[in-house]
């Protein structure tokens, strides 16, 4: 292994800390492009991208939510929720090793403290985020249980 290698290997595990699940799957998405099906993003969308630090695509996808629960017609709402459910399961982890190629492209001119520095300032994921999940399930289930009552 050359020193290069071995440097950007402690970047992927340090952008994934201890998740050698996601290392391996980074490294097969870099030689054949298929990144593994994400359960988690599939069930939580857009709170899965705003934990792992993906603004956009979480704002987007929330910005479609909102927009998708205004539609009267249920059928038609429940089969766009599932397309962009399907849609974040296949795709969430293809974004965050996209995200991680590019942020490894970017730090590839710094010395390697201040690499391995940015690299885990922005692979930690943010934990409040499943504070405010939490909060969006139980005002939901109560407007919801409300509105029955």
């Amino acid at each position: 292994m050359e020193t290069g290698e071995i440097a950007q290997n402690a970047l992927i595990k340090t952008y994934f800390g201890d998740s050698p699940y996601h290392e391996e799957a980074f490294l097969r998405w870099r030689e054949t492009g298929g990144a593994p099906f994400n359960w988690a993003a599939f069930f939580i969308g857009s709170w899965w991208f705003f934990y792992k630090r993906n603004l956009w695509v979480g704002i987007t996808l929330t910005l479609i939510r909102l927009i998708v629960a205004s539609i009267g017609n249920p059928m038609v709402r429940d089969v766009i929720v599932i397309g962009i459910s399907l849609f974040t399961g296949f795709m969430g982890n293809a974004m965050e090793y996209q995200r991680l190629e590019n942020l490894l492209t970017e730090v590839e001119a710094l010395d390697d403290v201040n690499r391995l520095a940015i690299v885990k300032r922005k692979g930690k994921p943010w934990t409040f985020v499943i504070v405010l999940f939490c909060l969006d399930v139980l005002i939901s289930l109560y407007l919801f249980y409300r509105i029955l009552a």
